[in-house]
């Protein structure tokens, strides 16, 4: 061990000498001290809509039983994930959201940051392709506004040119349809000489939320759900 770690070690143990852990007990006694005669389940034990009751703190005793507490990532009850590598074969990936409503500025923007860490597309979409009409047809100002505005496979191209996207995955969050963003893509990459086959990622697709959200859709919520089997079919097969 080297002199700054015993040091490290030296200085921990006499902060605990100062400043001694307490116990369960005594973190109770001084709780009930501050709900002054107050029921401690009652202020401080949250209830959830399944019956479980959510603890203000927990403890080493709280977990002690717990039949799983020594099971590995990969093995039942899979509460440490169903990979046994879990992310070491696949990581996690770093997507910062990129909300540039111009095409070539996001382009110029995601490869900055592909350079300095980023490792996947997080696409927010503007209002007007949200919408759903031509973006020429949308309300003013609604082009650009709130994320990537791509309406056309030249759009696309110029977001996304120069973006290995069989290497960097993909997420676009599509609002109530995905079908004509997925095509633009699709279109995109066989301009480009690029397979789909190997495209990774997600388009998301939640036609109910938006609906709530915004309180209508532009197509009816029978077709949107068609068009996301349609394109979940499609994606299947290519």
């Amino acid at each position: 061990m080297t002199s700054i770690g015993a040091d490290a070690m030296t200085g921990r143990s006499m902060l605990r000498d100062v400043f001694p852990p307490h116990t369960y007990d005594q973190w109770r006694e001084a709780v009930a001290k501050q709900l002054k005669g107050a029921p401690f389940e009652k202020k401080l034990v949250k209830g959830t809509y399944e019956g479980i009751e959510i603890q203000p703190m927990y403890f080493p005793h709280d977990v002690k039983d717990l039949p799983h507490i020594g099971s590995l990532p990969g093995t039942p009850p899979f509460v440490r994930g169903t990979k046994a590598l879990g992310h070491i074969v696949d990581p996690r990936e770093i997507s910062q959201e990129i909300c540039y409503g111009d095409p070539v500025e996001y382009n110029r923007a995601v490869r900055a940051d592909l350079e300095r860490g980023q490792t996947a597309l997080n696409v927010v979409l503007d209002n007007a392709v949200l919408s759903g009409p031509d973006p020429a047809l949308a309300e003013p100002g609604q082009v650009g506004r709130g994320g990537l505005s791509i309406a056309t496979v030249d759009d696309a191209a110029a977001a996304f040119g120069g973006i290995d996207l069989e290497k960097t995955p993909i997420f676009i969050h599509a609002g109530p349809f995905g079908l004509p963003v997925a095509a633009l893509i699709a279109a995109f990459l066989k301009r480009d000489g690029k397979p789909t086959e190997k495209l990774r990622g997600c388009i998301g697709v939640d036609p109910l939320a938006s609906l709530c959200v915004e309180g209508a859709l532009p197509l009816s919520l029978k077709d949107a759900y068609y068009e996301m089997a349609s394109l979940t079919l499609w994606a299947r097969n290519n």
